[in-house]
């Protein structure tokens, strides 16, 4: 079963019309509690049109957190 939410481009258009123009795309959203809840409105957004699979998209949050380098991974030069 392919799965695509399409965050990004769902917080760009209306209700949202969020403009993420970070690096780090839509995970930018959990760096504050604004956000969280930003997200938490989209994922309920989602169910309440019948969603039975609801995904999040965290995939360059790491870099941010500097998990990558807490866990030892480092930038190849």
């Amino acid at each position: 079963m392919p799965a695509d939410g399409g965050m990004g481009t769902t917080l760009q258009a209306p209700p949202f019309e969020l403009a993420l123009d970070s690096a780090l795309w839509s995970s930018e959203l959990l760096g504050d509690e604004a956000g969280r809840k930003t997200l938490d409105r989209l994922h309920r957004t989602w169910i309440d049109a019948g969603a039975d699979i609801v995904e999040t998209c965290t995939c360059v949050q790491s870099l941010s957190l500097g998990l990558l380098e807490q866990a030892g991974v480092r930038a190849r030069s």
